[in-house]
């Protein structure tokens, strides 16, 4: 694995992290974000989409799809 690879791989781990706290237990996340606790569902559906994301780069890392790395990149 090359450095982008691994790069894209780690964001992915971090937003299965990041999309599991918010399924599980945003009202404890919610604060260290400086947002109100809320039990309203679109913390829950914003956290699936972000699981939804986290999958995608996992597989788009593992199987070395470069135009996803290029995609995620600003370039003028």
């Amino acid at each position: 694995m090359d450095s982008t690879t691994t790069s894209i791989f780690v964001f992915g781990i971090y937003l299965i992290f990041v999309g599991a706290g918010f399924l599980l237990i945003p009202n404890i996340l919610l604060p260290l974000f400086r947002f109100p606790k809320t039990d309203e569902p679109w913390i829950r559906v914003m956290a699936i989409l972000v699981l939804i994301i986290a999958y995608f780069y996992i597989v788009a890392a593992h199987h070395n799809v470069t135009p996803i790395y290029w995609a995620t990149v600003y370039e003028e």
